[in-house]
């Protein structure tokens, strides 16, 4: 497992040209999840403290191995983390800028969440693991959790809405009769 790796930031990109940065800078692109995986003895990072409680929770929900359908278990318990601390930072869904990347970061955990079989609303019940693992650092998800869970039910069923119209139309233009 790659624990980190060097970027040496030398040069800035404007109008289409590059310039060099008045600071040179190394970034280690190690990552917390990745530090921890190696300090554990771990080559996975999904199976550290970090994230391993939303992956189990998952597991016990589906009846499916995070070994046979790991990529699907990773983007759900990692989309699902990155949004609940996203809206207990004050974040909503919506078109522009932080909220577009919450909303495409929740609606693809939904995507695979369906494809692991995890039931119709069932995302905001991770709320309480995510909590729970990490409310000793972070005791505003505690006093947050329940308007976090209830603005992931709402987009979840805004994106439900979306899919079905969307696959009405694609069933119009296909020529299903639908």
């Amino acid at each position: 497992m790659e624990i980190g790796n060097s970027v040496f930031m030398q040069y800035i990109k404007k109008n289409g040209k590059f310039e060099e940065l008045p600071q040179k800078n190394v970034d280690f692109g190690g990552g917390l999840e990745r530090i921890v995986a190696a300090a554990e003895g771990s080559g996975d990072m999904f199976k550290t403290d970090a994230l391993w409680a939303i992956v189990e929770e998952l597991q016990s929900r589906v009846k499916k191995k995070y070994e046979e359908n790991a990529a699907a278990f990773r983007i759900v318990a990692d989309h699902m983390r990155g949004t609940i601390f996203m809206l207990t930072d004050g974040v909503l869904p919506s078109n522009t800028d932080r909220g577009y990347f919450l909303r495409r970061l929740l609606r693809r955990a939904v995507r695979f969440a369906d494809s692991l079989g995890i039931g119709e609303g069932k995302l905001p019940e991770l709320v309480s693991v995510v909590t729970t693992e990490h409310k000793s650092g972070y005791p505003e998800l505690v006093e947050r959790q329940e308007s976090v869970r209830k603005e992931i039910a709402e987009e979840e069923a805004r994106f439900r809405k979306t899919l079905e119209r969307g696959l009405k139309e694609f069933g119009r233009f296909a020529g299903d009769g639908s």
